[in-house]
């Protein structure tokens, strides 16, 4: 039997081995020892719930409080003592975001070296033995806590400006409409068709404010924009593309490098392709300069000239 093919407790468990050259087989076989149940999964706000309806649930909260015990004193190769452990979760607060992300980082070798439990050396003298999925438990509710806290300013923001609207006349419909989509549609962690598939609406709340757009954002934008092309025979001849394109262009010596064949296949070679079959005359794509702002970009591929413009501060 390959051992690397398949886990085998006595093969891995307490044989001295190095969580950090271990084979997909053993971190698979962690992720599924040390992942949080599903009754206690179930337990946590469902990630379709409304924005304004997240917002109220309450989450246990961070403690601000220095942990000094060193991290290997936080396991224990004792079987968990606590039979009703969420309600413990709930009752208590959690260690901060520092000390959970350093025992996220051990919790793998821990379990490898025969560790069944955590110790929570804050409470009971350390006498109470945890489950090692309170780890991933605490990870989780720094998770949505942050995610509150960005959608809580996304509100403060909206309420700022309702308030401003109207010292000044009525509140503009766009205002309302945000609102109320908050309250009854626009859920709060749901996957969404952009990005193929691989962003949520988590993302939206960095629309409503100043803070900074990420990639996604920048792509969903991009996304919208190609949608209200489509079928303009005025504008067939431009395009809107992703980051794929300036990610693309940064790779150029790779992609030159690939067999014409491939080449055609590739991102640019497809645009090529369209610049040269199709009449393609403008390509237009965000690009993200000097690591603190986005501007949008116009290739014309006609007059052969490259413009570029602010998008966002």
């Amino acid at each position: 039997m390959d051992l690397d093919s398949k886990f085998v407790d006595t093969h891995w468990i307490r044989a001295g081995k190095d969580y950090n050259t271990v084979p997909l087989s053993v971190t698979l076989a962690a992720n599924e020892r040390l992942a949080i149940p599903g009754i206690v999964l179930a337990s946590l706000p469902a990630t379709a719930l409304p924005v304004i309806e997240f917002l109220s649930c309450t989450l246990p909260r961070v403690s601000v409080d220095t942990i000094s015990t060193k991290i290997q004193m936080w396991f224990s190769q004792e079987p968990p003592s606590i039979v009703h452990v969420h309600e413990i979760f709930v009752s208590r607060p959690i260690p901060s975001n520092e000390f959970v992300s350093r025992l996220s980082k051990a919790v793998g070798q821990a379990w490898l070296d025969g560790a069944q439990s955590v110790i929570d050396c804050r409470f009971n003298n350390g006498n109470e033995r945890l489950p090692l999925w309170a780890i991933a438990y605490w990870t989780k509710i720094l998770e949505l806590r942050g995610i509150q806290s960005l959608w809580q300013s996304s509100v403060d923001w909206l309420d700022k400006e309702e308030k401003g609207q109207k010292a000044k006349g009525p509140v503009s419909d766009d205002l309302i409409g945000v609102r109320t989509l908050l309250h009854t549609s626009v859920a709060w962690d749901s996957t969404m068709p952009h990005c193929n598939g691989m962003t949520s609406t988590s993302k939206l709340s960095r629309f409503l404010g100043p803070r900074w757009l990420s990639n996604d954002n920048i792509d969903m934008m991009v996304e919208e924009l190609v949608l209200d092309l489509q079928g303009d025979k005025d504008r067939s001849h431009i395009q809107v593309v992703s980051l794929n394109f300036p990610n693309a262009i940064s790779n150029v010596v790779t992609n030159l490098a690939r067999l014409p064949s491939a080449r055609t296949k590739s991102f640019l070679g497809q645009i090529e392709r369209k610049v040269n079959d199709e009449g393609l005359q403008k390509l237009y794509f965000p690009l993200y300069v000097s690591g603190n702002h986005w501007i949008a970009c116009e290739i014309d591929f006609k007059k052969k000239t490259f413009a570029f413009g602010k998008l966002s501060a």
